[in-house]
């Protein structure tokens, strides 16, 4: 308790807390400079047939019946999305898009899109992070071709009907980087609490410091403090062999009547 009311005692006082702010102030300042903003950029796709759906006839006499891949989704589709998902979150495909330093990218099924809540589809959901706009959407577009290009290789190995392939749609386009600072922000209400508590801390530590000082200086001990003792006027008068003050008479007459004064010794 008695830091914490040192403490309130020192914000209370403008010299201790004027300075402080100025110093907690010039930290969240450089901070800020310090800490380029990051640009965000998105994009969401879904997995699709073509009108031939999932089979193709041997025989060219019978008709294929066309159906229309916006409503043919099933959950073929969202295993095959949750493959391509799996596969594309791996180091060496990182490696191989360029993903490094400051740059993150974050390939999912659209299940955190707050807009995609409900929608049980095959999407696949792209984000790129990085220190410049070009950088982030150069970056999803990469992924993108990967993707499609995987997609129809695996495909090809499987030897799936050509006209059965399944496609990758952009249902968003990458969208327009923009300046994302919540890492900024987080930096600099750091960076000022910490030179707040800097300032006043170090003010707190100067004076317990000052204080330690002079109660362990030479002399000022409780052992040396001035002590008083009542000592009869005119005369110290001689001590018995216990310290005690014989009577004697005087010009003042009785011991007893003369007035006392208080003399200080020290020791």
């Amino acid at each position: 308790m008695d830091f914490w009311h040192r403490m309130i005692a020192l914000v209370r006082r403008p010299s201790v807390l004027i300075p402080a702010l100025v110093v907690a102030s010039t930290l969240a300042a450089l901070a800020y400079v310090a800490t380029p903003p990051r640009y965000v950029s998105s994009a969401t796709l879904v997995m699709a047939t073509t009108e031939y759906g999932s089979t193709e006839y041997d025989d060219p006499g019978i008709p294929a019946n066309l159906t229309n891949p916006m409503l043919n989704f099933a959950d073929s589709l969202r295993t095959a999305a949750a493959i391509l998902i799996r596969a594309m979150n791996t180091p060496e495909v990182f490696d191989a898009l360029g993903v490094e330093g400051g740059t993150t990218l974050v390939i999912g099924d659209g299940s955190a899109d707050p807009q995609l809540l409900g929608v049980n589809g095959p999407f696949v959901s792209l984000s790129a992070t990085g220190s410049s706009p070009e950088e982030v959407e150069a970056l999803l577009r990469r992924a993108e071709e990967m993707m499609m290009s995987n997609l129809r290789e695996w495909q090809s190995k499987l030897k799936a009907p050509e006209r059965t392939f399944v496609t990758l749609a952009e249902v968003v386009p990458p969208s327009e980087p923009e300046a994302d600072r919540s890492r900024t922000i987080r930096r600099v209400v750091f960076a000022f609490l910490a030179g707040l508590v800097m300032g006043l801390g170090g003010v707190y530590v100067t004076q317990r410091l000052i204080a330690l000082r002079r109660r362990i200086r030479p002399g000022t001990d409780d052992d040396d403090a001035d002590r008083t003792e009542a000592v009869p006027v005119g005369g110290l008068g001689d001590r018995d062999g216990d310290g005690a003050v014989r009577d004697e008479p005087g010009e003042g007459g009785r011991a007893e009547d003369r007035p006392t004064a208080v003399r200080a010794r020290g020791g």
